[in-house]
């Protein structure tokens, strides 16, 4: 019998230490609570102009994030789209009108009007990022947006235990910036400073303080990427889908039928990759049609304006200035509210 005890304790005991320790983690990063309190704490930092930080490292709360701060927030101007539309900030925009940034509510176009139809106010204008990626012929990224999400305490432990393990045993996690008091939420906030700010804008804390941490400085790796043609996001092609472009006009019809002005736009490419893409012939001529086939369905609606800035270098914003050579910075955004204005 005590041999039977001593082999369960054997067991038992690093068990329990194993699972302690990962909920202790968990809770220090701030990946515990509910999406309803985040929203909370990043709505009263906003009023109180903290610059807080939101980025979890273990969980995939974002879609739903957005949705309920915009709800939360009813801003007068909303930001809509991919990744490529984080960067615009509040204070660019007069105090008069208040500004959210949705960024990374979508993956496709179909989703932004779903999107716009679950808010519970009508914002006057909506920043629209057209991502080039849109239209293509096949987009291969079948993710779709999930806005519902449940508070599950159990599931977020037991999901991740090992995870949070193999991340601190490989220095992922350090034990004294996760001790440190900060205003970040979320692992990756409290790691690498990177998350959502107050206003819903991106920050990249990581590469901003220490450029050395971005491993494709020079854009080689991407470039490399799209050479092969193979990714979902970068494979070869021609043709503009002709149903992006109907979902398109669908989207702004809606938003006029709700006086909703709406800015649009091509991001931008880092100059060293849209040039690329551009000597590379024909693989790529779909994104260099989407401007004449894209510019006829706004010309029918007089509270909707569309800009081409796929060619980065007509911002006079220099490589440097890009993330990872198709996201910009916020200088390179700036610049790009300063040529619409």
């Amino acid at each position: 019998m005590k041999q039977y005890i001593f082999k369960l304790l054997w067991v038992a005991v690093p068990a329990l230490i194993f699972c302690v320790f990962s909920s202790w983690v968990l809770y220090k990063g701030g990946e515990l609570k509910t999406l309803d309190r985040v929203v909370e704490e990043m709505a009263e930092a906003r009023k109180q102009g903290i610059e807080k930080l939101v980025g979890w490292g273990y969980q995939d709360n974002d879609k739903a994030f957005k949705l309920r701060m915009s709800n939360k927030l009813h801003p007068d101007i909303l930001a809509v789209g991919t990744s490529r539309v984080m960067q615009f900030r509040e204070e660019w925009f007069a105090d008069e009108y208040s500004f959210y940034n949705a960024g990374g509510c979508v993956f496709r176009l179909d989703e932004v009007r779903p999107f716009l139809e679950r808010l519970t106010f009508t914002p006057k204008v909506v920043i629209l990022c057209l991502d080039q990626f849109f239209f293509k012929e096949v987009w291969g990224d079948g993710r779709t947006a999930n806005y519902e999400y449940n508070y599950d305490f159990n599931n977020i432990i037991l999901s991740n235990l090992s995870k949070v393990v193999s991340d601190f045993v490989t220095c992922k996690i350090g034990f004294e910036t996760l001790i440190k008091d900060t205003l970040c939420i979320g692992m990756n906030a409290k790691m690498n400073q990177n998350g959502y700010r107050p206003d819903g804008s991106y920050y990249y804390g990581a590469i901003y303080a220490e450029p050395c941490k971005n491993s494709d400085t020079d854009f080689n790796q991407l470039l490399s990427i799209i050479d092969s043609g193979t990714d979902s996001r970068w494979d070869y092609c021609q043709v503009v889908n002709n149903q992006s472009l109907k979902t398109l006009a669908n989207l702004i019809t809606y938003c006029q039928q709700n006086s909703i002005l709406v800015l649009s736009y091509l991001p931008p490419f880092s100059p060293k990759v849209w040039n690329h893409m551009e000597g590379m012939g024909d693989k790529y001529i779909y994104m260099q049609k989407l401007y004449d086939e894209i510019s006829p369905i706004f010309a029918s609606y007089p509270q909707a304006f569309f800009f081409d800035y796929s060619d980065g270098g007509i911002l006079n914003s220099p490589n440097p200035e890009y993330i990872d050579g198709f996201h910009g910075s916020d200088r390179t955004y700036l610049k790009m509210v300063i040529q619409i204005v």
